[in-house]
């Protein structure tokens, strides 16, 4: 059977999920424990366009229209943008504001220049609604302002008179406390997105005001959240000064200190370099180890030079292993001539042990391959024999900073695929051409990350008649899976097979146009008609979502028990993310999915991410995307689903360590960390495995 006959099958073969298989949708007037109402719940479910949620918008229930505008801007659909501009000037207040926030996620990713009028239209209407709302009402429409990339600096500079202004008029008062809040949420975003556009230059009141905020003089600066976002602006207008610094190191709030701890290993505010060094010593002691981890990664780059190690080797004794690995990791290049710095390294870099925590011993073998090879070798086969896969990517990592082809080749055939990929960069660096056949064999395996990046490494080689054939056969397999979560593979594969291939495949090709993923189909029309001199249209068949109900319960709270007996829980937002958390609480609770996978991403001071079957950013066991409900902030304890672009999450999920605005309008925060539980999320560690996720009370105790 030929590749087009075996791809066309499979197209037609390809399960598509329908109410049948699955629960009923909500019926309209059904309780859900959501305030969203049911029509607009079932058609986000059933993925519906405009032409389902125009008419819900335009709803005479108030909270039906609220909900459908809502919906039509997480479309990020730039044509719909004239309705939405329409529904700003709704004699109806809550409607006008959700027509803001619509118009802002509807304008995430639109390249401000490719069109100046539509965002300074939209700029003038929000503004415009804030203006004809009282103070206390004025949140929403004020976030959106700050959340839009605009295109000139008169757009932004009136952005930054108002915020000033509600600034100037909320310094006080727990009614104002709220639109404070929002205010500066707002100015941190709009300088973040903005700073960098031709012309702006935000007022020296400003950067005053802000400085103010961070010294907490204020009454209605209390709030860290609020010092925060006033010190994450500063530091977006580049107008930091040493009065901030001062104030942010000594603050109440942990997070404020991780940013004055930040700024120091950065370049936005000039620091004698003594003082530097006494500031973040005294920050390696900090009670937060929030704050103590970002001290040695500061230290790291910024002292090493002028005051040696001695700090770093200090951290090696701390009770928190982040901040030891973070030591660790630096201690493999700073003060290379330091003897007794990598007889320290050396000794930390025994052999793991088979059961138990293994992160101090490989980290500081990677740290030691870097400072002395020699000694890197004589412990160097422990870790390449070790039973635990984690332990041996670790010695792929340190084969590759030693250079050493032998046991990268060697660890190129590992059992598990996150070894193998591990090794085929540094193959490929090391060895040239002559690592072709690894790499392609590499193709033959059944794990997508392994596979995408071999065919990324491919699509970078020479062109060769010799890889269109491995190629190709992975392609057909995968495509035999019939999941949309294959995307990012398939797309890999079709660059390399657009690099590497040949007309006479176009037959073998074609099929892919009616392929079940629009992406993929968009990508094989291109190459066809790339090599056939013939326009080709993509005719994809996607899959035919459907309103289901996946969990009775949105409410529902978990428990999260790790095989090491620690436990952490997480409530639910069905407000915010009804459809995530019916999808999440069906296959964690009801398919026991997540059980036995492990947390494989661990970003100290960012996230911690989990949930994939092959203990990677590529695997799933999930055949089909789940869509976004972009909503909430990505503040610490935040849980959110792992995506690579819009509306594809595949049942992995990330757990904000520390507030990060940089994410918001970007992924769907669908739950939250128990806030007496995050030590426990704290303490995670790559590797580490979820035992179980079982319902439990949801009364914090």
């Amino acid at each position: 059977m030929t590749l087009a006959s075996i791809v066309c099958l499979v197209g037609l073969l390809a399960p598509q999920p329908s109410l049948a298989q699955s629960a009923r949708p909500v019926r309209p007037g059904e309780s859900e424990a959501t305030a969203e109402p049911a029509a607009v719940l079932n058609a986000e479910r059933a993925w519906d366009g405009a032409d389902v949620l125009w008419p819900l918008a335009q709803s005479s229930d108030l909270t039906t229209a609220r909900y459908a505008i809502r919906a039509l801007g997480r479309l990020e659909d730039v044509k719909l943008m004239p309705r939405l501009l329409a529904f700003t000037d709704s004699n109806t207040p809550a409607i006008r504001l959700a027509a803001t926030a619509a118009i802002a996620q509807t304008l995430r990713h639109v390249d401000p220049q490719a069109d100046p009028e539509l965002l300074a239209t939209a700029g003038t209407a929000i503004r415009r609604v804030i203006g004809g709302l009282p103070l206390t009402d004025r949140s929403t429409a004020v976030a959106a302002m700050g959340a839009i990339a605009y295109a000139n600096a008169n757009d932004v500079s009136a952005a930054e008179a108002i915020l000033d202004d509600i600034l100037d008029r909320t310094t006080s008062g727990d009614e104002n406390a709220g639109p404070r809040g929002a205010a500066l949420g707002s100015f941190e975003s709009l300088s973040r997105r903005n700073a960098r556009l031709a012309g702006v230059s935000f007022t020296p009141e400003t950067a005053a005001r802000l400085v103010d905020i961070v010294r907490n003089v204020h009454a209605n600066d209390k709030d860290p959240a609020i010092r925060q976002r006033a010190l994450r602006t500063l530091i977006s207008i580049r107008a930091m000064n040493a009065e901030a610094e001062k104030a942010a190191l000594v603050d109440d709030d942990d997070q404020v200190r991780r940013l004055a701890v930040q700024v120091l290993g950065g370049n936005v505010l000039q620091v004698d370099p003594d003082q530097r060094f006494v500031d973040l010593h005294q920050a390696m002691s900090d009670p937060s180890l929030l704050v103590r981890y970002e001290a040695v990664q500061s230290y790291a780059k910024k002292s090493v030079a002028t005051h040696a190690c001695g700090p770093l080797l200090e951290a090696l004794q701390d009770d928190s292993l982040h901040v030891v690995l973070a030591a660790l990791d630096a201690l493999g290049t700073a003060c290379p001539k330091d003897e007794d710095v990598t007889t320290t390294v050396a000794a930390e870099a025994r052999p793991a042990p088979a059961v138990g925590a293994w992160q101090r011993e490989a980290h500081a073998f990677v740290a030691l391959a870097k400072r002395d090879r020699d000694r890197a070798q004589i412990v160097m086969q422990a870790f390449v024999m070790h039973p635990v896969w984690h332990v041996r990517l670790y010695a792929a990592k340190a084969a590759a900073a030693m250079e050493d082809v032998v046991r990268l080749e060697r660890l190129s055939e590992d059992s598990n695929d996150n070894v193998r990929e591990a090794t085929l960069a540094p193959l490929r660096k090391l060895k040239g051409d002559r690592a072709d056949e690894t790499i392609l064999g590499a193709l033959g395996r059944s794990d997508y990350q392994l596979i995408r990046t071999a065919a990324l490494l491919l699509k970078d080689s020479p062109p060769a008649s010799g890889f269109s054939r491995p190629v190709a056969d992975a392609l057909l397999r995968i495509s035999r899976d019939g999941k949309e979560t294959s995307r990012d593979a398939r797309l890999a594969l079709l660059d390399a097979l657009e690099r590497h291939g040949q007309p006479d495949q176009a037959d073998d090709l074609a099929p892919l146009v009616k392929d079940l993923d629009p992406k993929v189909a968009v990508r094989a029309a291109e190459i066809l008609t790339k090599w056939t001199a013939k326009p080709t249209l993509a005719d994809p068949h996607p899959v035919v979502h459907t309103a289901v109900r996946e969990y009775l319960n949105l409410k529902e709270c978990v428990a999260v028990t790790m095989a090491n007996g620690r436990r952490f829980r997480l409530r639910m937002r069905p407000d915010e993310a009804p459809v995530s958390v019916g999808h999440f609480l069906k296959i964690a609770i009801d398919d026991r999915y997540y059980d036995g996978l492990t947390f494989h991403r661990v970003e100290p001071n960012f996230v911690v991410q989990g949930g994939s079957p092959g203990g990677n950013e590529y695997a799933s066991d999930q055949k089909y995307f789940m869509r976004d409900e972009i909503t909430g902030g990505n503040v610490r304890g935040a849980v959110g689903l792992s995506t690579r672009g819009r509306n594809t999450g595949d049942g992995q999920f990330y757990i904000m360590l520390v507030d990060d605005p940089r994410l918001d309008g970007e992924y769907t925060i669908f739950a939250d960390v128990f806030a007496q539980d995050m030590g426990v999320v704290d303490r995670l560690e790559e590797g580490d495995t979820l035992q179980s996720v079982r319902s439990t009370d949801c009364h914090a105790r």
